[in-house]
């Protein structure tokens, strides 16, 4: 079972620290593993990955391409999240946060673009410069 309180006088030191993140979320740190500073927050992430592998493999044979690339943007995420809650280090902090505003942005391209239809060449360039 997971911990219930957090407090930081109950943080273990472990292999990646100390901690160089600006967020240090809800679980204590090093409590189930030394290498794995945030275990729950780590392998809960693993379920992200693998939806996002599931439905890049259904995707993929209908040839949307706008779609596979949300489940990649997906699975980037899920990684991301696993190497930032199992390090809680600064630079996989990036890699989980920043592929979730790029999967904003592309579920945003599919929303225009499946109520709207298509916007020219012109729309996916703004909202990359916009990103």
């Amino acid at each position: 079972m997971a911990p219930t309180s957090v407090s930081p006088a109950h943080d273990k030191v472990g292999y990646w620290s100390p901690n160089t993140s600006s967020i240090d979320w809800c679980e204590n740190n090093y409590t189930i593993s030394y290498y794995i500073a945030e275990f729950w927050n780590s392998t809960s992430s693993l379920i992200i990955v693998a939806i996002a592998l599931a439905g890049y493999m259904n995707l993929a044979s209908y040839k949307e391409r706008r779609m596979t690339l949300l489940m990649q943007a997906f699975f980037v995420i899920g990684v991301g999240s696993v190497l930032f809650h199992g390090t809680l280090r600064h630079k996989m902090q990036l890699l989980d946060e920043l592929p979730m505003l790029y999967a904003a942005t592309i579920g945003m391209f599919i929303c225009i673009e499946t109520r709207f239809g298509k916007q020219g060449r012109w729309f996916p360039i703004a909202l990359t410069v916009w990103t």
